[in-house]
């Protein structure tokens, strides 16, 4: 009798066994090397477990620090700078880590009248990419619950009460130092009868289509890249003779291959145009941020000249048949 009294005693101080599941992981990221010009974005954080569940997406306002919450496994981890929302030249596709890629969202198919030779062309340059992976990140059954407060679970597990130890607060931090993906490059033409010129465009060929974010590789599709030259300088005491200056983004740039250059301007008058096709020999100038700037420079020929749309002729050459006959008339001094 004794004995059955006691054990109601022992049951009700027995203590409710907790369990957690999931381990809070700290993620920050190194943008300094990244060679980044843009502002007031902030960052995409892709979690692929390894068991082949569906892949996370998780926006940071912050781009520098964030964290999120893992069950125990393994994952594969890439962070690029902006959200899918925020480029307009860019997209992404693509289902695991090794196969995810930005690729350059408008791209047209232009046909040659004459030669028809069919050409893709991206008629958008890309934003400036910077991203960086990592091959495999591990939540351990005693990386679980290093948290004060969140989601528990009550239930038959083989260890009761588990908490993580706090000895190595690096094992819950993931680092990134991302690097730019997208290259720059800088063309400047030096083009003699400038003051003809109205707007002008660049097409360079041979440019990789998309890039893979992990592995920073490009695809083996090539397109050209279209640009604008958004940049005009007269030379110094001349009115008629400058250089031209535009830029363009682009996923990758092959020194084996040949990137010719087209020249495509409209002149002042509104209707007139011209085109002229160029070999490159393009400079490769490493920045001090560590990016890589590709510049290429040419002489054009001299544009036609002209007469500016909606501008009158001087009057030197008008005739005077229909005026009328002379007046005689005095004006008071």
């Amino acid at each position: 009798m004794a004995a059955l009294l006691l054990l109601p005693t022992v049951s009700c101080e027995r203590r409710e066994l907790t369990y957690f599941l999931e381990s809070e992981i700290t993620v920050e990221a190194d943008w300094s090397r990244s060679g980044l010009n843009e502002e007031g974005y902030g960052a995409t954080l892709m979690i692929y477990p390894m068991d082949g569940s569906p892949a996370m997406k998780v926006p940071m306002g912050d781009r520098e620090r964030t964290t999120v919450r893992l069950t125990e496994g393994r994952y594969r981890m890439l962070i690029f700078n902006r959200s899918h929302e925020d480029f307009g030249g860019i997209y992404f596709y693509g289902n695991n880590y090794y196969d995810f890629r930005a690729q350059a969202r408008q791209v047209e198919t232009r046909t040659d009248p004459e030669t028809k030779v069919t050409t893709r062309v991206v008629v958008d340059t890309p934003e400036e990419l910077a991203s960086d992976g990592l091959e495999e990140f591990e939540v351990t059954e005693a990386m679980l619950g290093n948290y004060s407060n969140g989601s528990k679970y009550s239930g038959n597990k083989s260890k009761a009460d588990t908490r993580a130890e706090e000895t190595n607060p690096d094992r819950y931090t993931v680092r990134f130092l991302p690097e730019k993906l997208t290259k720059k490059v800088q063309v400047e033409i030096y083009v003699p009868g400038l003051n003809n010129l109205r707007s002008a465009v660049g097409l360079i060929e041979n440019i990789c289509e998309s890039s893979y974010l992990a592995t920073g590789k490009t695809s083996e599709e090539k397109v050209t890249q279209q640009f604008t030259f958004d940049r005009m300088e007269f030379d110094p005491g001349s009115p008629f003779d400058g250089t031209i200056s535009g830029s363009c983004n682009v996923f990758g740039f092959d020194r084996n291959l040949p990137h010719r250059l087209t020249l495509e301007t409209l002149l002042t008058d509104g209707k007139t145009k011209t085109e002229e096709t160029f070999d490159t020999q393009p400079e490769y100038i490493r920045l001090e941020d560590g990016t890589l700037l590709i510049r290429i420079r040419l002489t054009a020929k001299r544009l036609p000249e002209v007469k500016p749309e909606g501008v009158p002729d001087s009057g030197f050459d008008v005739t005077v048949d229909e005026w009328g006959d002379p007046e005689e008339k005095e004006l008071p001094v």
